[in-house]
């Protein structure tokens, strides 16, 4: 029997993610972080509304 992938869009989600930065005070950390300078370190989030799904054949 052939197996479905059913990808659907995210309307609506929340969540947070988490980078890291070295700086000297807040204000550093997030003023490197606003050029680009931090690293991801996770995220962690909840679909909250899905769209209507996508049916694809899994290969």
């Amino acid at each position: 029997m052939p197996r479905y992938l059913l990808m659907c869009p995210v309307d609506e989600a929340e969540g947070t993610q988490t980078y890291s930065v070295e700086a000297v005070d807040e204000a550093e950390a997030l003023e490197l972080h606003n050029q680009g300078q931090s690293q991801f370190v996770d995220e962690e989030v909840l679909a909250t509304k899905l769209g209507k799904p996508k049916v694809l054949l899994d290969d």
